[in-house]
């Protein structure tokens, strides 16, 4: 049900964007409540009752210290620059946490807490700040959703870095991750991870653009008739299968629907690879694939297309890319 709404969630922010305005549901404030079970519980409940929505999980899970939650608001009107929140920014270091911070030529003020402010508070460890800015960048983009996991692939940074930072960091605990989900003007949908990646695919008219290198531990399905655009954005998309595997494919299309395989990076850095299965190699066609940029590498089949598998009645056009060092045997 989760994965159905964020889904629903994401279908109807990129259809206002293709209508060339912002989403219609975006985040536009973000709060902290921390204290012990009993406080937070009744925090929630009150901030619950006044349109907040609480992301259920605890910040300091299994290291000891407050219970900690974010809440955030959403709009469901025509957003614009100063009314969404268009990034975050977590702070480490010592307990200086002042209201506003500048990274990178934009403003970011301390969020709103109900107790204290450190992610990490009673727990030890590093002292964690969160900070948000509703200042536009290039392109211009709005947050849609925000989700915590034990998945560092893709989440938010400390002090400005690009790899993600344990909320539970020097704590113990649990590993803690903040995943940020932004759509731009443009209807490019942004992923860092699996799960971004697979709640993309399943709309249609999607423009896709990696943000990091993907790591997939089932085929991905463009299927329903959907025409979605995959730009790999100079990151890989790997399936790391090293024995053969049932659906062992890194991408399917399924008839009726159209994939277009793009790579921003300019010079085809960006990989598929990593398939490993009986039948069908890296990519397994039964519909219209257009390939204009990327590389398709080291991928292998038991029998028919190491690198691609474009089944009778598919429409496979090849504009540009390389396709290079996949393997298939075939047996009679």
């Amino acid at each position: 049900m989760k994965n159905l709404l964020k889904t629903l969630f994401l279908f109807v922010a990129l259809f206002a964007f293709m209508q060339g305005v912002w989403a219609q549901t975006f985040i536009t404030d973000v709060m902290i409540i921390s204290g012990n079970q009993s406080q937070t519980d009744g925090y929630k409940t009150q901030y619950q009752n006044e349109g907040w929505t609480v992301i259920d999980n605890d910040l300091n899970a299994g290291a000891g210290g407050n219970f900690i939650y974010l809440l955030y608001k959403t709009n469901e009107s025509s957003g614009s620059s100063g009314t969404a929140v268009t990034g975050f920014y977590l702070k480490t270091g010592n307990d200086d946490h002042p209201n506003t911070i500048t990274q990178d030529g934009h403003t970011y003020s301390l969020v709103t807490a109900v107790g204290a402010y450190d992610l990490n508070y009673g727990a030890g460890g590093a002292y964690i700040f969160l900070y948000y800015t509703k200042e536009a960048f290039s392109p211009n983009r709005v947050v849609t959703d925000i989700y915590f996991n034990n998945n560092s692939n893709g989440a938010l940074g400390a002090n400005g870095g690009s790899s993600g930072f344990d909320l539970n960091s020097g704590a113990g605990g649990d590993y803690i991750y903040m995943h940020v989900v932004t759509i731009t003007t443009d209807g490019i949908i942004d992923v860092y991870t699996e799960t971004q990646l697979r709640d993309a695919v399943m709309l249609n008219d999607a423009n896709i653009r990696m943000m990091a290198d993907i790591n997939i531990s089932s085929e991905v399905e463009v299927n329903n008739n959907r025409t979605v655009t995959l730009d790999l954005n100079g990151h890989t998309l790997d399936r790391g299968l090293s024995s053969a595997t049932n659906y062992g494919h890194v991408l399917k299309v399924i008839n009726g629907s159209t994939l277009t395989i793009n790579d921003a990076s300019g010079n085809n850095s960006g990989i598929i690879k990593g398939a490993y299965t009986g039948v069908g190699g890296g990519i397994s066609n039964y519909g219209t694939i257009i390939i204009n940029g990327g590389t398709i590498r080291d991928n292998h089949s038991g029998t028919k297309g190491g690198g691609i598998n474009n089944h009778n009645g598919a429409s496979l056009t090849i504009n540009g890319g390389v396709i290079t060092n996949n393997e298939a045997h075939y047996h009679q």
